[in-house]
């Protein structure tokens, strides 16, 4: 984003009005906002942006727990979910939509992790926030929802692994209550190994299809069957796991690259879950050494920004 941007914003914010017709005329096309470069955090960032705009994340591990606001914005890693960990601390949910998040809250291409509350993942309350290309894993929840915990939401989740979660009441992936009149909508998904089990439903409906849910879930194209990742940790395909080649690519929340920013479609049909399976032996990426713990969400990155 412009110095002129950061300015004009700054003083949005302290004057009101008086500036908006300039800011306008600024912010005529949508921003890109840059964690490191123009923002430490990625909550600093989400904080600046204005509807439209997108948030581009740097390699990383973010110890924050964000909220989108009630933004509609783009919130994306650069290098895919392999090196682009939102870490939750053990604190809260890691992702919180509760303020009447529409489908234009975008989240892709992260690991969600190491979050603690109801919905330890991700929290979603009266919103219908869109979901990409993210592995949700190894959350923890009191009540419900270690992955997920939507009421009264509609969410979209595309392509996304959903493993490892654990809730010591219900819905050790996702935990949905109380439906909007649209319901939650899960495609291309991975649920595997979250206890006590991978889904709950409490007066709420959701449209599961071409996934792999542990156990088996009713939906055109599912499939209950170990996904055969690499390792416990990590959630690539083998070579002869049965979600390759197992989804379906008329989606419209599909994206043209995976979680490793590795080619989508790579033999003709679309595979379940974050990692599309390349061919070949699968080389797991290093996630990166750099951890960027969140401070003050108004700081600016030095010039250059991390190193």
């Amino acid at each position: 984003m412009s110095n002129l941007k950061k300015v004009l914003r700054v003083l949005s914010a302290v004057f009101g009005m008086a500036v908006l017709p300039v800011l306008a005329g600024v912010d005529a096309q949508s921003a890109t906002i840059n964690v490191s470069a123009d923002y430490l955090t990625i909550q600093g960032a989400i904080n600046a942006a204005s509807n439209g705009d997108t948030v581009l994340v740097d390699s990383g591990t973010y110890k924050e727990n964000i909220t989108f606001s009630g933004k509609a914005i783009t919130v994306k890693s650069v290098n895919g979910t392999t090196s682009t960990i939102i870490d939750g601390n053990s604190l809260d949910s890691v992702v919180t939509f509760s303020v009447a998040e529409t489908k234009d809250a975008v989240l892709e291409g992260f690991t969600i992790t190491n979050g603690r509350a109801s919905g330890g993942g991700i929290y979603c309350y009266k919103s219908s926030p869109t979901i990409n290309n993210c592995t949700i894993s190894n959350n923890t929840a009191a009540s419900g929802g270690g992955g997920i915990y939507c009421t009264s939401s509609s969410l979209k989740i595309t392509n996304c692994t959903i493993t490892n979660n654990t809730a010591n009441s219900y819905g050790g992936g996702i935990y949905c209550n109380s439906s909007s009149s649209v319901p939650t909508t899960v495609v291309n998904t991975i649920f595997w190994n979250d206890i006590p089990e991978e889904i709950f439903l409490k007066a709420a409906s959701i449209s599961i299809t071409y996934s792999d849910i542990k156990g088996g879930w009713a939906g055109t194209g599912n499939i209950n069957a170990n996904p055969l990742f690499v390792s416990d940790n990590n959630e690539h395909l083998q070579s002869i796991s049965p979600c390759i080649n197992k989804g379906i690519n008329t989606v419209p929340q599909i994206q043209s690259k995976d979680k490793d920013d590795n080619p989508r479609i790579v033999s003709g049909t679309i595979d379940m879950g974050a990692y599309e399976f390349q061919g070949g032996q699968v080389t797991p990426v290093t996630t990166p050494a750099l951890s960027i713990i969140k401070t003050v969400d108004s700081n600016f990155a030095s010039p250059g920004g991390i190193h």
